[in-house]
């Protein structure tokens, strides 16, 4: 279960990233997702269900494992995602998949697509705004 922003139809944005170092890129890039996908996983953790108190299960694990982590990279693309713990169906909240899509017993309770549709518009402004002002940063120290 992973949610993920990708910054499309910005040409400026994307000629002066053309313009940096790969590894600048990568940098500035990453940084400002990152900051970005914060406000998202704050989010989900608000929204997440938190159970009652029982032999096996302890309260508010399931927002405890609600991460940002790095994704998948190839040359071209990277990204960065929120996720709840490392693998579906695995870890301490081994059962974040039930909640999120439900089972034959229980209703399907998506609080990450609603996180991430609830501030959907204001990630995206974030992350715009943070890779023209690393970029910036960057074009300052070559400047020194």
């Amino acid at each position: 279960m992973e949610w993920k922003v990708s910054i499309t139809g910005e040409k400026k944005l994307d000629k002066a990233l053309r313009n940096l170092e790969p590894k600048f890129r990568r940098k500035v890039a990453n940084k400002a997702m990152r900051k970005g996908m914060k406000i998202i996983q704050r989010t989900a953790k608000s929204y997440a269900p938190v159970g009652k108190p029982q032999k096996d299960h302890t309260p508010g694990l399931l927002k405890k494992n609600i991460k940002v982590r790095a994704g998948k990279r190839s040359r071209r693309t990277f990204g960065i995602d929120v996720r709840i713990g490392d693998k579906d169906w695995q870890g301490k909240a081994w059962y974040g998949s039930a909640v999120v899509f439900g089972t034959k017993k229980q209703k399907e309770n998506d609080f990450m697509k609603r996180a991430y549709k609830d501030k959907e518009s204001q990630v995206r402004k974030q992350v715009i705004n943070d890779m023209w002002q690393g970029i910036e940063d960057i074009a300052k120290e070559g400047a020194r």
